[in-house]
């Protein structure tokens, strides 16, 4: 029985070299057919640097004090103080803090990915992050956030 599997083997083999032989189709796949790779186009971001104070104004001096448009005092101190923190470059509390915010929202202008940096502003009395956050632009841009991207206030980083 093996020399006759064996044998037939053969003959079809061979009926598929011969001329005019036509071989049976295989069933299409059912996979998608696969894309061409993608040439990789390299982003046109801008490169991120860290805002800093025109030399007129002082970086954590307390010899000016910023327009904030928030009524809370202790909503105004915690955002003096991050703000103090991103003028200073950190250190920051949470790690998250600086990363590049996506603006998925779309609640702020539109510019590239990388434009914009978010940091934390605490909330006193949580053990984590909150909802309070400060997102920077090309200093002096800078919103305020106190319900987690729904909404923003645009904030005058600068002192006075």
């Amino acid at each position: 029985m093996v020399a006759m599997a064996h044998d037939g083997c053969a003959d079809w083999l061979d009926s598929l070299h011969t001329e005019g032989a036509v071989a049976e189709e295989r069933p299409q796949s059912r996979r998608r057919p696969r894309r061409p790779p993608q040439p990789y186009v390299q982003p046109s971001v801008q490169p991120y640097v860290q805002p800093t104070v025109p030399p007129s104004q002082p970086a954590s001096g307390r010899a000016g004090t910023r327009r904030l448009p928030i009524a809370n005092p202790e909503e105004v101190t915690a955002i003096n103080q991050t703000l103090d923190l991103i003028e200073r470059g950190g250190p920051f509390e949470h790690r998250q803090d600086g990363v590049v915010f996506q603006n998925r929202e779309g609640q702020l202008p539109e510019h590239p990915r990388g434009y914009f940096h978010e940091y934390t502003v605490t909330t006193p009395g949580l053990t984590h992050r909150g909802a309070r956050r400060i997102v920077t632009g090309t200093y002096p841009e800078t919103w305020y956030s106190n319900d987690h991207y729904r909404s923003f206030v645009v904030i005058d980083p600068r002192r006075y």
